[in-house]
């Protein structure tokens, strides 16, 4: 069929309609066919004028398919499924509601996909997209996925990361969709959905590589002022450090035995590089991202394996 729907472009938003709008222009002005693909905005209770903008822009119908739906924060997660079962694209294509596409961005996955008939996942580089002034001490690889110049299959291993998440429809519910346990939440920072998933596709898939990576399916993810903040970061670490002891529960004793043997002794070496490498650095907020933060995701996992309630929010979205 010629006109077939190729791609389902998927935004999953709650409270950030400022940058809402500056993601779906980017899409608006894709190069792709607009007969190729559709856009499906899920609303997770926002508060803001995000379901008064959605609909504005639905009216204007610059984009022929375009479809809004709403919910009362069921979580990321629960969205990207949600999307996923009503979407009629043979691909979804993901991306966050703070980032921008490239204008090719759909038009060269589409190419590599048709070149490659056996990709199941595919995605490209995310880089740092500034609309604020950047702290002086602020490093751009904080907020980059790189791979590389060479577009080529991932290693196993290698990880999609959700602002720039390509991948075939039935693949997605073929392994399971997200984790409902994990992924943010409204204001609640929980992390590691999308990792969960692609780990688990490659313990079934580790030597069958059907995740392809594009050099040149970009991304650019605006950088609010407080993801340039040292507490941001080290809540987000916390949070991983929880991600991370959620996405093992499933482990034998003796395997989780092990895993926390290993968390213990990566938490005592950190410590020791955090002492050893403090006067090294030239601003002090590097060292306590790059130093203190992996001690702070042991304290994630820690409290998580001990019971210790502790949900960590940002406001500021």
């Amino acid at each position: 069929m010629k006109n077939e729907l190729f791609f389902s472009v998927v935004v999953c938003t709650y409270n950030r309609v400022k940058y809402l709008q500056i993601c779906i222009e980017s899409l608006f002005r894709q190069t792709l066919s607009k007969e190729l693909f559709e856009i499906i905005i899920i609303d997770d209770g926002s508060t803001d004028n995000t379901f008064k903008l959605v609909k504005a822009y639905k009216r204007n119908k610059k984009i022929k398919f375009f479809r809004i739906y709403r919910y009362n924060n069921r979580g990321l997660s629960h969205c990207r499924n949600l999307a996923a079962a009503v979407a009629k694209g043979k691909y979804i294509a993901y991306i966050d509601d703070d980032a921008l596409a490239d204008k090719n961005w759909l038009r060269n996955a589409q190419k590599y996909l048709r070149k490659f008939n056996n990709i199941k996942g595919i995605t490209g580089p995310i880089f740092p997209y500034y609309i604020y002034k950047k702290p002086i001490w602020f490093k751009d690889k904080y907020e980059t996925d790189y791979k590389g110049k060479t577009s080529r299959y991932l290693k196993p291993g290698e990880l999609i990361l959700g602002p720039n998440m390509i991948l075939e429809r039935k693949f997605i519910k073929e392994n399971d969709g997200f984790s409902a346990i994990l992924g943010m939440k409204a204001e609640r920072i929980f992390l590691a959905e999308d990792s969960k998933f692609f780990e688990d596709f490659w313990k079934k898939n580790y030597y069958d590589s059907k995740l392809f990576y594009g050099s040149d399916i970009m991304v650019y993810h605006i950088i609010q002022p407080y993801k340039m903040k040292v507490i941001y970061k080290l809540k987000r670490k916390f949070a991983e450090g929880q991600s991370y002891f959620i996405k093992h529960t499933n482990l034998l004793f003796i395997e989780r035995a092990k895993l926390f043997i290993i968390v213990t002794a990566y938490f005592i070496y950190k410590s020791f590089s955090a002492i050893l490498t403090s006067v090294k650095y030239k601003y002090m907020q590097n060292w306590i991202i790059e130093k203190i933060g992996p001690l702070v995701f042991v304290l994630g996992y820690y409290s998580v394996l001990l019971k210790i309630p502790i949900t960590l929010k940002n406001k500021s979205r």
